[in-house]
């Protein structure tokens, strides 16, 4: 890092229009004898006149008792000499003492703290060094959405710290007041806390309000005032008395209380009902543009409807009155129990053949007891290609009658049609009955062999032969697996091998012989398995007329 006396080696500094000391070479320093300190030595912050965003520090001290010798001083930061100070007489600040001798020093570093030192000088040497440590700050910024709340002759002002505290710690804040009342308006004494109540103010009167903040330097860098806040004191009524739920049902609630023990000034115009949830407010018949009820000034009941099963209200009731509301009694709680609500978050973990792993978060709410049961329901998009909607009603927690059945938010669903998309949906059940099913359903298509095709026909045109025919699979198994061919067999061996169409002619059979016929749908990805395979078992005596059984 340069040193601090290069980096000041311009220094400029503003003085008063008197006499400057210069710092001639010194000679005879072995003859005469060096002065004493200076004392006194302070370091005042004060305002930049060219730059108030850049720190300048007037140190200010008083010559030693010989002062008669002196030919000028030394000012010193951190232990670097300044090349260019110049020291000057200061202002008058005390008509009894003119002998203070003062030097600006610029070129500092906002927040940081120096060490200054002063030296007299005189043909016998330079003193020892009077020093002094003080932060470089210049004015903080001006504090903060400033808010104003009226009270019975008074305002309760609160707001937040300034962006730029100008170097170091706020110390104090000074709240005024101001209005069209004659005399001097009442104020917070300063504070170092962000609020205060003002004290001593007239009902009904507009006071404008200001805060201002301070760092170390105090009232020698004031910052900037706030922008103003308008507030009107006034007698608000009190809480209302005895907050009470008197009645209640699974979506109702019916809430009452007593009126205020003060009422203030103004009458009351009515109440102002307002409902809690979840910390925050909730709306009542779903209306969110109001999110508070009103009701006369003579009323002292109201039911509530609407409300949600399992989820917990907190209820408040407050007075208004013409000039502001009055103060607010928030000491209802309340947990309506009902019906669960809507399954959330319903999504699919992973599919495969004929299966879809299927998970969802409880029922919220959940009407205010644990469900019981889940309902599971699986419905096709493509319901014109044959392909039913399946249905699941599982427990919640697995029973001694089915101790491996459960579905607690989770559930592996089998025998799917392969290659259908399904929407998935939920619903919970409690001791009240079913909730109502999930908003937003889940998506998912099994991948597998094709289902098996439906067989249509089997028609015995000898006692030694047949013709099975069947209707086409109702999917291919999935996407991107190619084209589904049939594959014949006859107790266990192929007849007819991964043919195109839909039937398969079958001789050299034995009469009055039982024949186990099966019909095998593959794709170009998955190969045949149970789940795609049709079976049939066939007479052929031709006395019976070869009904198949």
């Amino acid at each position: 890092m340069p040193k601090f006396s290069r980096l000041l080696k311009s220094v400029s500094v503003a003085t008063v229009a008197l006499a400057l000391l210069a710092v001639p070479g010194v000679q005879g320093a072995a003859q005469a004898k060096a002065p004493e300190a200076p004392t006194q030595l302070r370091a005042v912050p004060q305002e930049n006149p060219i730059d108030p965003q850049q720190p300048l520090m007037r140190l200010r001290w008083t010559p030693p008792k010989d002062k008669a010798d002196i030919t000028g001083y030394r000012v010193y930061v951190d232990g670097e000499l300044l090349e260019t100070v110049r020291a000057v007489a200061c202002p008058v600040i005390n008509p009894q003492n003119l002998l203070h001798w003062c030097a600006n020093v610029t070129n500092l570093q906002v927040g940081q703290v120096y060490t200054f030192a002063v030296a007299a000088v005189s043909k016998g040497g330079e003193s020892t060094r009077a020093s002094v440590q003080r932060m470089a700050v210049i004015a903080p910024s001006e504090p903060l959405n400033l808010q104003v709340v009226p009270d019975d002759k008074s305002l309760t002002v609160s707001w937040d710290p300034p962006l730029s505290t100008g170097g170091g710690d706020i110390r104090r804040y000074v709240v005024r007041t101001s209005s069209f009342l004659p005399g001097p308006t009442p104020a917070c004494e300063p504070i170092t806390t962000t609020s205060c109540k003002i004290k001593g103010l007239t009902n009904g009167v507009h006071y404008d309000v200001t805060v201002e903040a301070r760092n170390s330097a105090g009232i020698l860098l004031p910052g900037p005032e706030s922008a103003p806040a308008i507030g009107i004191p006034n007698a608000r009524p009190s809480g209302p008395r005895e907050l009470r739920v008197v009645a209640a049902g699974s979506t109702t609630a019916t809430l009452a209380w007593e009126a205020p023990q003060h009422i203030g000034d103004e009458p009351i115009l009515g109440y102002t009902i307002s409902i809690f949830m979840n910390e925050g407010y909730w709306f009542p018949n779903q209306r969110p543009e109001y999110p508070q009820i009103s009701v006369g000034p003579n009323v002292r009941q109201h039911r509530l409807t609407g409300l949600k099963p399992g989820l917990e209200y907190q209820f408040a009731v407050q007075a208004y009155t013409r000039l502001a509301p009055g103060a607010m009694t928030v000491n209802v709680l309340h947990n309506p129990l009902g019906l669960p609500g809507k399954p959330a978050m319903v999504e699919v973990l992973g599919v495969g053949n004929t299966t879809v792993n299927l998970a969802w978060e409880d029922a919220d709410p959940n009407g205010g007891i644990e469900p019981t049961h889940y309902r599971l329901t699986a419905t096709p998009q493509d319901i014109s290609a044959g392909v039913l909607v399946e249905e699941i009603v599982c427990p919640v927690k697995a029973t001694q009658e089915a101790p491996d059945f459960e579905c607690p938010g989770e559930y592996l669903w089998m025998r799917l049609v392969n290659g259908a998309t399904y929407s998935f949906t939920v619903a919970a059940k409690n001791k009240f009955g079913w909730g109502p099913t999930s908003n937003y359903p889940a998506f998912a298509t099994p991948e597998g062999p094709p289902p098996p095709p439906l067989v249509d026909s089997v028609a015995i045109t000898s006692p030694t032969s047949l013709v099975v025919t069947w209707l086409p699979s109702v999917t291919a198994g999935g996407p991107d697996v190619g084209n589904v061919v049939y594959t014949v067999t006859l107790d266990g061996s192929p007849v007819c091998r991964d043919i195109a169409t839909t039937s398969c002619t079958i001789v050299g059979l034995t009469p009055s012989q039982d024949y186990e016929v099966k019909v095998m749908a593959v794709n170009e990805v998955f190969g045949g398995d149970e789940f795609s395979t049709s079976q049939i078992i066939v007479n052929t005596n031709p006395i019976q007329g070869g009904t198949p059984s």
